[in-house]
């Protein structure tokens, strides 16, 4: 596999734009479009100069798409390829005091949901949230405001935890 090739981050791979918000049938369409060109089943074996590489291409534009489809996974990859995060660790780093106890106060507020009705009404809160954080996300990433970007990044993280912790 070309050294090029390698030094590609998941956008690149598929030639779209570094954004938050990326067309998922246009990804796809790509996605399969790759994996056809590329996948070792479809290997013409008189191009042998490709034979060795052709694994390794398919698993690229594998892993690239499975982080570009999962919105939170596309949004830590987009942070990283603006070199505001170089890893998992930076976003538990320095935490916002409100963040910290707004999250505790729902997981608080999930162990006393006792109701199906009070855990549908945190269900619908906590989406609202997603989407809200979603959008403040993008409006930060688009103003090049890196501390909010990281932090809405993490609470994104958080809800979608609790979300899961929920049902």
């Amino acid at each position: 596999m070309s050294s090029f090739f390698c030094s590609m981050n998941a956008f690149e791979r598929f030639n779209l734009p570094f954004s938050l918000n990326i067309n998922l049938e246009d990804l796809e369409q790509r996605y399969f479009k790759a994996q056809h060109q590329y996948h070792p089943d479809r290997l013409n074996l008189s191009e042998s100069s490709l034979e060795n590489k052709t694994p390794q291409y398919a698993a690229a534009f594998n892993e690239a798409y499975q982080v570009l489809k999962d919105p939170l996974k596309r949004a830590d990859h987009l942070l990283k390829c603006l070199g505001w995060v170089a890893s998992d660790e930076n976003l538990g780093g320095d935490q916002d005091p409100k963040l910290l106890t707004f999250m505790m106060e729902l997981n608080e507020k999930i162990e006393n949901a006792t109701t199906e009705e009070a855990r549908e009404n945190l269900d619908d809160f906590l989406q609202n949230e997603i989407q809200h954080s979603w959008d403040e996300l993008a409006s930060s990433i688009d103003k090049q405001d890196k501390s909010n970007a990281i932090t809405l990044l993490t609470k994104l993280k958080y809800l979608k935890r609790l979300k899961l912790n929920l049902k």
